[in-house]
């Protein structure tokens, strides 16, 4: 993530972390599943959050854009602005109209082979055991996320600038209280999870939540205290070398997380 892009946007948000910062709080009286079905992960850097799960637990029948990564082992599932999100730099007015006019949306999807807690080594994840009706549930609402216009599954816009993936276009409308951390968070809801989406915007709204009723992973530190963060793989659009939906997509080494706004 490019540090002016990460600043611009936390400009966005400061004037609103005092409304939303007791919004979310932790689930009580919550009982995981004794045998789950699934494990999945959430991922959090800078201002955004996102789903990692396995491509095995990933049901092509509810949402078969997850035949574009055949060779992958996880696959990370993501959501925000259609502008914005995608843009390879950062713009000023992307940024003000994600979040303040209802915009068009893109589902992320990113294939890669490394266990999360490796491949997201300098952020923190949470892991969720799901049972098997939740994990339905969730392939269920990630699938309802993209615009298919009528074709048997949705058609790539673009490539990731990061890992090995696609945008993707999506149903829903972007907007300052449907930001890509309250999509996690109804996400997770729809799976039977004990969370609250309503005026989640930021991604401690989400993880405060996650906290008491999974494993919490933090990042990793280096002997001076520091957090270390993993190698990226950045590659702008026009140099990137992928290759078309339904072929082999190369995975790529570890890549950082950019924010959805």
């Amino acid at each position: 993530m490019r540090a002016g892009k990460g600043f611009s946007r936390a400009g966005f948000a400061i004037a609103l972390l005092v409304l939303v910062a007791g919004c979310a709080g932790g689930p009580g009286g919550y009982e995981p599943p004794e045998a789950p079905a699934a494990s999945i992960y959430v991922v959090t850097q800078a201002w955004h959050t996102g789903i990692v799960m396995r491509r095995a637990d990933a049901r092509a029948d509810l949402w078969p854009e997850v035949d574009d990564f055949p060779n992958a082992r996880w696959l990370l599932v993501d959501w925000g602005d259609r502008d914005y999100f995608p843009a390879a730099s950062f713009s000023f007015w992307y940024g003000l109209k994600a979040l303040f006019w209802p915009t068009a949306s893109v589902v992320r999807v990113i294939g890669f082979d490394a266990p999360p807690p490796r491949q997201f080594a300098g952020t923190e994840l949470v892991r969720i055991g799901l049972a098997r009706e939740g994990l339905e549930a969730l392939n269920r609402y990630i699938g309802a996320a993209f615009e298919r216009s009528g074709a048997p599954r949705a058609r790539p816009l673009l490539p990731s600038p990061y890992g090995a993936g696609w945008f993707y276009p999506g149903r829903e409308t972007f907007h300052l209280f449907r930001t890509c951390n309250a999509w996690v968070a109804q996400a997770l809801r729809a799976a039977g999870l004990p969370v609250r989406a309503r005026f989640v915007l930021l991604p401690e709204g989400v993880m405060r939540q996650l906290r008491p009723i999974g494993e919490a992973i933090r990042p990793r530190t280096s002997p001076s205290g520091q957090s270390r963060s993993a190698p990226t793989a950045k590659r702008s659009h026009a140099t990137m070398n992928v290759v078309p939906p339904n072929g082999v997509i190369g995975l790529s080494p570890r890549y950082p997380v950019s924010a959805c706004t």
